[in-house]
């Protein structure tokens, strides 16, 4: 080429590369943003950090989300809010809990450079040239006519504190025609220089900006990059296609929608390049052009996809949520947390809140740490991590399998990158099972390595075979771990086949525990990426793996395995394995939701809500629906939650089902009594409250009250029970109970805990820390002292150490290599003290040692002295102790020997002190008194014994085999191993020791010793270890003492039952009022009742006087002779069924009219097993067959308990105000039933231990129960038939009855009670409810009124189950729960479960009335109303005046009692005086001892009797 022309051809293509990187980036001009300043006639925001102005009202509403808003304030920190100002940053992750619209979120800071300006204007200018915008990109847009536009300007603003260094400029401007609005936000060219201040918190970073549109009630939307290193590139991204200009419809958004985005902006379907998308790269990247196509690589010094980028050899955090089910235990939304060591590949995983049931058998689930340990290993070379090819963006799949078990477990993990706080998120999804640890078991696991292949672009495989044994054991637990990773990589960049397969090591340093008391798994790996040593198996490989199969490295060989979707069948007819399509639906092996149709596809399938359903397919929830519901005109259907709800349109007010115009409510000024003025309580926060729409003060987590006063939560659980704190935290005992704080190192409340940003890696580690273990959860005399952390270190040296006591060495760690696997003993440094805390005089200066100090974690020792871990102190160095003053080593047995005190060095062949504990080494020689023989003091060291020696002829101390020294002091075994030479007992076997890293000798179970010598170990010492039945006996077999079972009874001795063919003259049961007797014609004991009383022995009732002589016989019934009872008995007359005293038809009354009470007629009932039932006619009361003159009492009202005051009010809005019926300063009252026959209202009062009633308007009010074993009562219910009241009594965990006629007193249910609640009765049934509270396993019980047939109702997903409710038209049990938030019910046999509504906020009183529940909410402190069929909640009511605080139980008064009798209703039950008659659920009753009786020791025994 001419010379000429190439050096024009070269400058020519210079001059292009030079004009597309000058080129404008297209951004929107400064010049181009809507005008402001001062001439605009803006005003301008005060010069201040944390600023905001006051309320602006606007002269044309603004809608947002459908709501209409007629102010709004201008903040400093990039954003407007409605209904309040927020001048302060709020350093959380979008979306907040305000409605708020946020051009950019950032800690702004304008004190020395910038200036915010603002206006509302209707100036024909702006409002033509904002209409004609927006109609570029919305078709809705062609007719609207802007009437007021608000503008607000961030022009070259700073970050805190005071930087001025990098400014920020962006525009939003709000349009709105009073019935429609829209949003733009403007980011001026190079707009957006900084993403995040300095911070105000040391101790954690700030988020970086955040840009969006939030709604206050959920829905929410942000701008691309919002939160991440791209955030920087809103002046360069859009969503119109103009940079920097986004514009968003954001008034009348119906409430299943959200703010909607242009729909008139075509595609850009521009070449990608550096130039024209680079912008995702991040800050800390650099972008490469390709033919086609660009890619981005982290800088020098960082590491990542080029996407995101993080900071070598800098710590990180990775959160989320593990949800799913393992070994069929549930696990919801449990917290795993992981702190990273970049600089090591060292990671520490921590799951908490993990039960108990499943905690020690979840340890060998290594995935979870695997995963994170891949995405972080340290690179050997230029091998990325998972990290540097993902970027933390990408989803795991990993399939276990036990195959000796059977076991199987599928795990899939998103990571979703980084946060606003660059740590990586990661949702984690578990199902199947694993095999079984013993509890309180630890696993213990080897080394391992994975191969990585990527067998395509974006999809990366692993397998491995590994094992695990409990500690201490050597039974191998096999299992092979499939990895399947897919991610999005850079299509463009040329791939090397040099690195298509990498091997993570997974070091041996392994840790694994399961954490009960606090309920945390945790495990710690240490990792390597690493290339193949060998040549990659897979490049020939590939050649012999068929069709749908792919290569993987598998060790030093490769293996085939199928694709996803695909699996193993071996073909006959080839002679060999093929991949064929798995049809995952008929195999069940598709994960759709239950409501969802599975397709199959090749290699995969797809799951479809079924009709009615909506959903992805794996999660389908029933389709709300509108149909039929009644809203006003005024109104909409809201279908955002379970339930259909209608809803009162902006400017109305109502129920939704009926709406009038608003009025006017208080305005914004009125809503925000603690933001203008500070009357929140220390122990309380100023937060957003939707009911009234505005601020109110809401007392801290344990702590209740109004929010101004706030007092500790007495019924709170404390963390040693909840175990509630941080994976960095600790329960710690105080004096005023348990708490959570925070790990040296870290920040927070104990609760929530950061790293502490003043902590650095340490450039050295720490020196040994003792062997010997504390005591667990013992204390250590100075908390400033707890083995933690240096103050350097990040995080915890070992983060899953307990506060206060040590754990044994991990099994990766040598004698005196504490911490790092790599540092020689020799290595580790010494840390200089300071001279105060050099020993003196009086530390033991003068003898050569002094007590060890525990300093960050570790013993140290002061000045020269060495820290000696045998005898735990702190002694001079060999080097200091005078050679002068040292013995001459002498020649014994063919060995060099040394004295007492001293060692041989056979290196320098020069005696050596060994430390012995009372030697004086100032004193040549030691000073040390001339030793008595062994044979007549035994002065040998425990590990030796006393031989006589026939050389020497005299006795000596010798060390035992395995231990070394002079026998009087035996170091540990160093010379001879168990597993070189077998010194073990016949009854021992050797099994490698982690703490000791060596072989040692371990007896058997069932002996116990030293392993060198092993006896039987006893079964038992005493007779208190065996069974009630059993002795603890010398058993000359197995020559130990063992349980063994006495005659009559069969079993191991720790367990005895007695033999099927006992008798009662061996175990006695024959009841109090019978006697065991030989029957000489049965030739065997048998029991007899005694004299008097009646029955087979085993249960004894009196002998009843027969109705021939006291007619006592019901309705319905005869005086008949019975042969059984040998007497005169009533008896039921035929048509009828019962015990004589209480009998009902067997025939419908339809065929026998008769049948019905003379007060009753036979009505439809599709309840009824005939289609018809008996009921009561007006003015009378009962079942049917039993009907009473129904007293008249005022009806339809609510009785509520507000703490020290009983509250009225009209269950109807319409019917006036309520008032007070009872005010008393030391009252508590909770619970709430009534007695509808006698008009009376129950309530308890825990702060007395009473159970009061009054009339419902509060007079002849009456203690009914009081005193006596009366603890806390909860909550009461009353059986009206019986004349009986329950309780449920959560101090002494009991539920107990009482006569409401004379007090006297049951408990019917004990045992397997943690924390009793809600209570519940239904007269008709016979029936009895309780829940309980019982954090481990919350449950909801029923059993007959008398306690009997116990069994649990509901016991799945139910948490803290407060009120119980008998809906008495659908035979139901209805409960709130606190914990899930939802009202339901279920059946009364527990089937048929339903969900009435699920937005409750704390609900705790329920109770029912007409078509309506009625529920009071500790979050609110109003009475909610909630449709029983429906779900609809009309509007919430406040109670009346006259109390303070919570609302706790809630009773309502029905017009008439509910149709219904039992066998106790008439003549109670014909039970003796003495007795309480209780039904027993079966249509039978049991009169029943009082405990009172039952507790007398000195009165004759009472006994119950059943009917």
């Amino acid at each position: 080429m001419n010379p000429f022309k190439d050096l024009l051809v070269r400058t020519l293509l210079l001059w292009v590369s030079l004009s597309v990187l000058a080129r404008p980036s297209g951004a929107v001009p400064k010049s181009e943003f809507f005008r402001f300043g001062e001439r605009a006639g803006d005003q301008k925001l005060l010069k201040k950090d944390d600023f905001s102005t006051t309320e602006i009202k606007l002269q044309v509403p603004l809608i947002f989300y459908g709501q209409i808003y007629e102010s709004l304030f201008v903040n400093i920190n990039g954003f407007v809010s409605f209904l309040t100002e927020i001048p302060n940053f709020f350093n959380v992750q979008f979306p907040l809990e305000y409605p708020i619209i946020a051009p950019f979120y950032s800690d702004v800071d304008i004190t020395r450079a910038g200036n915010i300006w603002y206006r509302e204007t209707s100036d024909p200018r702006t409002v033509t040239r904002t209409k004609n915008e927006l109609k570029k990109y919305f078709g809705a847009a062609e007719d609207f006519n802007p009437q007021g536009i608000f503008i607000v300007t961030w022009d070259g603003v700073g970050a805190f504190s005071q930087r001025s260094d990098r400014l920020n400029t962006y525009q939003l401007i709000l349009a709105t025609d009073g019935k429609e609005s829209y949003a733009i936000f403007k980011y001026a060219d190079g707009g957006i220089q900084w993403l995040q201040s300095d911070g105000k918190d040391p101790n954690m970073a700030d988020a970086r900006g955040q840009a969006g549109l939030i709604s206050g009630d959920g829905r929410h939307i942000t701008l691309k990059g919002s939160g991440t290193d791209q955030v920087r590139s809103l002046d360069k991204w859009s969503n119109t296609g103009v940079p920097g200009l986004w514009v968003y419809r954001i008034g009348m958004i119906a409430l299943d929608e959200n703010v909607q985005e242009p729909d008139l902006v075509s595609e850009d379907k521009t070449e990608e390049s550096c130039a024209s998308s680079g912008s995702i790269c991040h800050s800390n990247s650099v972008c490469e052009d390709y033919d086609p196509g660009f890619c981005c690589s982290c800088q020098s010094g960082y590491f990542g996809n080029g996407i995101n980028c993080l900071k070598k050899e800098e710590p990180l955090r990775v959160t989320g949520k593990v949800s799913g089910t393992v070994n069929g235990i549930e696990l919801k939304d449990a917290d795993l947390h992981s702190y990273v060591l970049t600089v090591e590949g060292r990671t520490y995983t921590a799951i908490s809140r993990m039960p108990s049931q499943i905690g020690y058998d979840i340890q060998s689930i290594t995935v979870f740490g695997t995963g994170i340990a891949w995405l972080f290993a340290k690179p050997v070379g230029d091998v990325p991590n998972g990290f540097a090819l993902t970027g933390a963006m990408f989803t795991r799949t990993a399939e276990v399998d036990f195959p000796q078990t059977g076991h199987h477990l599928f795990v899939h993990q998103r990571f979703k990158g980084l946060d606003v706080f660059n740590s990586v998120q990661v949702n984690t999804e578990i199902t199947g099972s694993v095999p079984t640890v013993p509890l309180g078991s630890k696993i213990e696991m080897d080394a391992f390595n994975e191969e990585y292949t990527r067998v395509k672009p974006g999809q990366i495989r692993a397998r491995s075979s590994r094992v695990f044994r409990l500690q201490g054991q050597t039974i191998d637990t096999p299992f092979t771990v499939e990895t399947t990773i897919d991610f999005d990589e850079c299509r463009w960049r040329p791939k090397s086949t040099d690195l298509n397969t990498v091997r993570l090591k997974v070091a041996e340093n392994i840790f694994i525990q399961y954490d009960a008391p606090e309920q945390i798994v945790r495990y710690a790996l240490s990792a390597k990426v690493a290339p193949l040593e060998e040549a990659d198996p897979c490049v020939e490989g590939r050649q012999e793996c068929g069709q749908n199969s792919q290569c993987v490295v598998d060790g030093d060989t490769f293996r085939c395995v199928c694709e996803r979707g695909y699996e193993e069948v071996y073909d006959a007819t080839l002679n060999e394995a093929i991949c064929l399509d798995i049809n995952e639906c008929d195999t069940g092996r598709d994960n759709c939701h239950l409501d969802a149709i599975c397709v199959n596809s090749p290699g995969s399938f797809t799951c479809t809500c079924r009709h009615g359903f909506t959903g992805d397919g794996f999660t389908c929830t029933r389709e709300a629906s509108c149909e039929g519901v009644p809203c006003d005109p005024n109104a909409v259907c809201d279908l955002r939650g379970t339930v259909p709800r209608c809803t009162c349109r902006p400017g109305f007010t109502g129920d939704g089902f009926f709406c009038s115009k608003d009025q006017g409510g208080p305005s914004v000024d009125e809503q925000r009594d603690c933001v203008d003025n500070d009357i929140c309580s220390p122990y309380a926060d100023c937060l957003y409250d939707d009911a009234v729409r505005g601020f109110r003060c809401a007392c801290f987590p344990g702590y209740s009250g109004d929010g101004e006063t706030c007092t500790p939560d007495g019924q709170r659980e404390s963390c040693g029970t909840a175990r509630n704190c941080s994976p960095y935290g600790v329960c710690t005992k105080k004096n005023t109970g348990y708490v959570c704080e925070c790990l040296p190192g870290f920040t927070g409340d104990g609760y929530t805990c950061d790293v502490s940003s003043s902590v650095t890696l340490p450039p050295q580690q720490p020196p040994h820390q003792p062997q010997e273990p504390y005591p667990p959860y013992q204390h250590t005399p100075d908390d400033s002292r707890l083995p933690y952390e240096t103050p350097q270190q990040p995080y915890p040296q070992d983060p899953y150490q307990q506060p206060g006591h040590h754990r044994p060495r991990p099994p990766y760690q040598q004698p005196d290599d504490t911490y790092d696997t790599y540092q020689r003993p020799e290595e580790i440094p010494q840390y200089p003290l300071p001279e105060e805390e050099l020993p003196g005089e009086g530390q033991g200066s003068d003898v050569g040692w002094s007590e060890p100090q525990c300093l960050f974690g570790a013993c140290w020792c002061p000045g020269t002295l060495q820290y000696n871990r045998i005898h735990n102190r702190c002694e001079l160095s060999s080097s200091e102790i005078s050679v002068e003053a040292r013995p001459l080593p002498s020649c014994f047995s063919g060995k060099c020997i040394c004295t007492l005190g001293y060692a041989y060095d056979s290196l320098h062949h020069e005696c050596r002190p060994d430390h012995t504990p009372g030697y004086d080494y100032s004193i040549k020689g030691g000073g040390h008194k001339v030793r008595v023989s062994c044979n007549e003091v035994n002065t040998c060291h425990p590990n030796a014994q006393c031989v006589y020696q026939t050389f020497s002829k005299s006795y000596a101390c010798v060390c035992d085999a395995g231990y070394e020294g002079d026998g009087y002091t035996c170091s540990s075994k160093i010379d001879i191993s168990c597993d070189k030479v077998n010194i073990c007992h016949f009854n021992a076997q050797c099994v490698y020791d982690d703490s000791a890293l060596q072989h040692v000798c371990v007896c058997q179970q069932g002996y116990q010793g030293d392993g060198l010598v092993c006896t039987p170990q006893d079964e038992c010492s005493s007779i208190q270890d065996c069974d009630a039945n059993a002795q603890c006996l010398y058993e000359s077999v197995s020559r130990r003492y063992k349980c063994q079972c006495n005659s009559g009874f069969e079993g191991d001795g720790r367990t005895c039952t007695p033999e099927r063919a006992a008798s009662c003259n061996i175990v006695n049961n024959c009841h109090n009022f019978a006697d065991c007797i030989y029957d000489t014609y049965a030739l065997r004991y048998r029991c007899q009742c005694r004299a008097g009383y009646e029955g087979d022995g085993t249960f004894c009732n009196p002998t009843q006087v027969g109705c021939n002589v006291v007619y006592n016989c019901g309705d319905n019934a005869e005086c008949a002779y019975d042969l059984t009872a040998s007497g005169y008995r009533c008896k039921c007359r035929e048509g009828f069924n019962g015990d004589g005293f209480f009998c009902r038809s067997s025939r419908s009354c339809r065929e026998d009219p008769s049948a019905c009470h003379p007060q009753a007629s036979c009505q439809p009932d599709a309840l009824s097993v005939f289609g018809v039932a008996c009921k009561c006619l007006d003015g009378f009361t009962g079942d049917g067959y039993t009907c009473q003159e129904a007293p008249d009492h005022e009806k339809y009202l609510l009785l509520i308990n507000q703490g020290l005051s009983v509250l009225r009010m009209p269950s109807d809005p319409r019917g006036g105000g309520g008032f007070p019926i009872h005010v008393e300063p030391f009252m508590t009252a909770v619970g709430a039933d009534v007695d509808c026959l006698a008009g009376r209202y129950y309530w308890t009062d825990v702060r007395s231990s009473s159970i009061r009633s009054s009339k419902y308007d509060g007079r002849e009010r009456k203690p009914v129960i009081s005193g006596g074993n009366i603890g806390s009562p909860e909550d009461v219910a009353v059986d009206w038939v019986s004349g009986n009241v329950y309780w449920t009594d959560s101090e002494n965990d009991v539920v107990a009855v009482a006569s409401i006629k004379n007090g006297k007193i049951r408990t019917v249910v004990k045992g397997d009670l943690v924390n009793p609640r809600g209570i519940a009765v239904h007269p008709g049934r016979g029936l009895l409810f309780w829940s309980d509270w019982n954090r481990e396993g919350a449950k909801i019980e029923v059993s007959g009124l008398d306690g009997s047939n116990r069994r649990k109702l509901v016991e799945r997903d139910i948490m803290l189950p407060n009120s119980l409710v008998i809906d008495y038209d659908l035979e139901n049990l209805c409960w709130a729960d606190a914990g899930t938030h939802k009202i339901e019910c279920v059946n009364l046999d527990g089937n048929g479960r339903r969900v009435v509504m699920t937005e409750a906020r704390y609900p705790f009183g329920l109770t029912i009335l007409g078509q309506d529940f009625y529920y009071t909410d500790w979050n609110d402190t109003k009475i909610h109303t909630v449709d029983r069929y429906s779900g609809f909640e009309s509007g919430a009511r406040d109670p009346p005046l006259g109390g303070s605080g919570k609302l706790y139980g809630i009773a309502a008064v029905p017009p008439h009692c509910p149709p219904v009798a039992n066998v106790c209703g008439a003549d109670g039950g014909h039970c003796p005086e003495t007795h309480l008659c209780l039904p027993n659920g079966r249509g039978g009753r049991t009169c029943a001892c009082i405990d009172e009786a039952l507790e007398n020791k000195e009165a004759p025994s009472c006994n119950d009797y059943n009917y």
